[in-house]
């Protein structure tokens, strides 16, 4: 028995109905290595996103931050883990730069 589905969603996590559109870009460029040193010195890495109101009318965006092991480990095992969410309210054309801070350590395997 397999403890996570494996197979494609109808819809992707966090889909919804929305009256306007938004542009995430990220700003952050995370490698094995990066992850490998933050690992080793300071157990965290800081990750960092600018979410933009594309469209006509105000709303909200809730942007979701994963982490996927470049390893996938043994059967069963966690493929993409949530380490952050935040919920933006933007006026149209507003900006603003989203932080996360993941704990790498106990994800990385050397």
């Amino acid at each position: 028995m397999c403890r996570f589905y494996t197979g494609t969603p109808v819809f992707p996590f966090g889909y919804g109905i929305a009256y306007t559109t938004f542009t995430i870009k990220n700003n952050t460029d995370f490698t094995a290595q990066t992850l490998s040193t933050a690992a080793a010195s300071t157990a965290s890495a800081a990750y960092s996103v600018t979410v933009t109101n594309t469209g006509d009318v105000t709303g909200d965006e809730v942007v979701f931050a994963y982490f996927s092991p470049s390893q996938v480990p043994e059967v069963g095992a966690v493929q993409k883990q949530l380490f952050g969410f935040q919920r933006v309210h933007l006026a149209p054309g507003g900006s603003v730069c989203m932080y996360a801070c993941m704990h790498v350590d106990g994800w990385m395997n050397e």
